[in-house]
């Protein structure tokens, strides 16, 4: 699955790697929302899917900080796609397995779960952040 990931990623063009963009002046702000949006599917999911698993609310917090961290410094050295799309497919599916890789050094559950919880909590950031860039755009048209 995550060679997967890895491949489709890297078919398309690569893009940015990001949680947003590479971290800018204009995407700066956006960090923060993303990162509580992340804590918050993650804490969720631990807690009623992985009912037996015990993880702090502060491992969370850290994991999830440092792994948006990361693939937003990633990201600043990849190039994005002139399209809007396949910019946010491909960072999207980068930073899923970014993410999911950075969480291995902070929590000590099976890697699938991990991949599943990078999976979730970035569906969720990036559907926040896909639903705000339509309606500003919509707001422009």
């Amino acid at each position: 699955m995550i060679l997967t990931m890895f491949c489709l990623a890297l078919t398309t063009e690569v893009a940015s790697a990001d949680v947003i963009f590479p971290l800018t002046f204009v995407t700066l702000p956006f960090f923060p929302f993303i990162v509580v949006i992340e804590i918050l599917v993650f804490a969720t999911y631990v807690e009623f899917v992985l009912v037996k698993v015990e993880i702090s609310f502060r491992n969370i917090f850290i994991a999830v900080f440092v792994a948006n961290v990361v693939s937003s410094a990633v990201g600043l050295v990849l190039p994005s796609h002139s399209s809007f799309v396949v910019t946010m497919l491909s960072a999207f599916l980068l930073s899923t397995l970014i993410e999911s890789l950075v969480y291995t050094a902070f929590i000590k559950i099976k890697r699938l779960e991990l991949l599943k919880l990078s999976f979730f909590s970035n569906l969720a950031s990036y559907a926040v952040l896909i639903f705000y860039f339509v309606l500003m755009f919509m707001w422009r048209v």
